[in-house]
């Protein structure tokens, strides 16, 4: 068999939606981001007061606002925790708690690290979880540790591990003593309703909570998963929805296709949204064009 026949029947495998039966997301629109014609790998997304804050996995402790144009977004930067460059903890998650500290999660270090809102130094806010996730199998690959991290309310957090294995881990931090945790559950992700994809290893890449409700990326599905709680170890879907069909959209999808590019999600009162980091990677249709997109839909009546 020939080489591009293998290449081809790959780009099938890929191509073929792992989600078919699963409803759509409705889409609104697709956004570039301009970054100052910088190759920008945005990892995160949360959302405060109507604003939209990213982050970049190759910088250290650098958050941005999204600001909104007639058909683009643009990065500006909104504060740097002041790192040296010598250190590399790479951030992939954020979230922000009631008073508007904005959190950061580092796959390397497997702890989460505050930005406060009165402007005082970044800081440690929790251990390493990796002793206490390892007896789940999770954060026991290299590059496959915490993706994304949500604030539930009461200090209450919950953060994502990437894939072999996936899963959640959550816990109450303790504002008195950074070197411990409160109320730790940990819950594997593996067997699951939704996300069995053929050719891609089951993961999760970003979290946001919503009115109760905990939504997932499920990044090689190219889906939005409701998970309501845990069962037996496990962690339990309740409801999905694919965004497969924007994503591999001629006009939208990236040339590398081996995974999915959503790593972060956020929501509001009418809309979903997704940041891709396409991992300095050019789309398919435009090879000159390496800006990281927003994906907009509608959200669902069941949210």
């Amino acid at each position: 068999m020939s080489s591009s026949v293998l290449v081809n029947l790959a780009l099938a495998m890929v191509l073929t939606n792992p989600s078919g039966q699963l409803e759509p997301l409705e889409l609104i629109s697709v956004l570039p981001i301009e970054s100052q014609g910088r190759k920008m790998d945005l990892s995160a997304l949360t959302l405060v007061d109507g604003e939209l804050y990213t982050l970049s996995d190759k910088e250290n402790g650098v958050i941005y606002r999204l600001a909104f144009q007639e058909d683009h977004l643009v990065l500006l930067p909104y504060r740097d925790c002041g790192f040296s460059r010598e250190v590399y903890y790479d951030f992939e998650g954020l979230t922000a708690d009631d008073q508007g500290n904005f959190y950061m999660i580092s796959e390397r270090q497997s702890r989460v690290m505050c930005m406060p809102a009165d402007g005082s130094p970044c800081h440690w806010v929790i251990p390493s979880l990796k002793r206490e996730a390892n007896k789940k199998n999770l954060l026991k690959l290299a590059n496959g540790g915490f993706e994304g991290i949500a604030y539930l309310g009461n200090d209450l957090f919950v953060a994502c591990a990437e894939r072999n294995e996936r899963g959640l881990v959550s816990w109450r931090i303790d504002r008195e003593n950074p070197d411990r945790v409160q109320d730790l559950i940990v819950v594997n992700g593996e067997n699951t309703t939704y996300g069995k994809a053929k050719h891609r290893s089951l993961d999760l890449s970003g979290l946001c909570f919503y009115k109760g409700k905990l939504l997932a990326i499920y990044r090689n599905n190219s889906l939005v998963s409701v998970i309501s709680g845990y069962r037996e170890g496990c962690f339990v879907e309740e409801k999905a929805w694919s965004y497969w069909h924007v994503e591999y959209e001629p006009e939208y999808r990236f040339k590398d296709k081996r995974y999915g590019l959503a790593e972060g999600i956020a929501i509001d009162d009418d809309r979903i949204y997704l940041v891709l980091d396409p991992n300095r990677d050019s789309r398919e249709k435009y090879p000159d064009d390496y800006r990281s997109l927003l994906f907009v839909f509608k959200k669902p009546a069941e949210l």
